[in-house]
């Protein structure tokens, strides 16, 4: 089990005496995250996990998102990964073999390591990932851990929803996933099932794949003003699509909302034109 990788990756890390910063292909075992040039490249370095004893966030660094690996001895170690969610798998993967290695002595567990991960860790992971591209491959792949019989049909609707709470912009991607799961399951959402997110369940409404009417304040709305939920003439729609012209319309005609949640809700919805327009004409940090 040693020498089975269980994740690999790009990622930048910081020199430790130049303090340069370089691109590094990464490969994570169960006893070591070792790190190259490139995939295949020349071997540059090793880090025993053994050795670790904290991982964390460093929100002042000049890189983000930047996470700080801390050995033993006192040396540590700035990884910068591609995205926010490339760091959050990162560290769910070290603190998994940190925490196995110091504690469980459940061998199953031990010899399993990699099919956890795989089975739930990694379906979850490309799920999160809302890449419409990889559609059919989670489609496939969530067909096949049905007929293992490790989640049910409304276990797997039930993560979707969460993410798309979660992920609210991405309620598309999420809506398209769901459609393209149902039909390839033959399947149809039982009345009884809740979809809780109300975004979520209207996009299934259009696409016939609840059977039900749209509340009538969205019966008369456009697919953007769905995806969404709010009129184009609302500031939030400016805002969850990130049309900065729009929202300043939306100011000119005194409908704009207080600042600070103008700026809470561009943070939200990662809408990063209007988070530099708030910031710099409100200084919010």
């Amino acid at each position: 089990m040693s020498n089975e990788i269980l994740r690999s990756g790009l990622m930048k890390k910081e020199g430790h005496f130049i303090h340069n910063i370089n691109q590094r292909y990464f490969e994570l075992t169960f006893d070591d995250l070792t790190y190259y040039t490139s995939k295949g490249g020349e071997q540059k370095g090793k880090i025993s996990i053994d050795s670790l004893i904290s991982i964390s966030s460093d929100p002042t660094y000049k890189i983000q998102p930047c996470m700080v690996i801390k050995q033993n001895k006192g040396k540590e170690f700035k990884l910068i990964p591609p995205s926010v969610e490339e760091f959050n798998l990162w560290e769910i993967y070290l603190y998994s073999i940190m925490i196995l290695r110091r504690g469980t002595k459940n061998q199953w567990y031990k010899d399993n390591f990699k099919k956890i991960f795989n089975d739930y860790i990694c379906i979850t992971e490309l799920i999160w990932s809302h890449n419409s591209a990889n559609i059919q491959q989670i489609v496939g792949r969530l067909h096949g851990l049905i007929q293992q019989g490790l989640y049910t049909r409304n276990e797997i609707l039930e993560i979707i929803t969460y993410a798309a709470e979660k992920r609210p912009r991405e309620v598309k991607f999420f809506g398209d996933l769901t459609d393209t799961f149902l039909h390839s399951e033959g399947y149809k959402i039982p009345m009884e099932h809740k979809i809780n997110n109300s975004i979520l369940r209207n996009v299934l409404i259009m696409k016939n794949q609840i059977k039900n009417n749209l509340p009538d304040d969205f019966k008369d709305l456009s697919v953007e003003e769905i995806m969404c939920g709010f009129k184009q003439s609302d500031y939030r729609y400016a805002i969850f699509y990130d049309k900065v012209d729009l929202f300043k319309q939306a100011m000119k005609e005194d409908k704009f909302s207080d600042p600070e949640n103008c700026y809470k809700l561009a943070c939200k919805y990662s809408a990063v034109k209007h988070i530099q327009l708030l910031t710099k004409e409100h200084q919010f940090r």
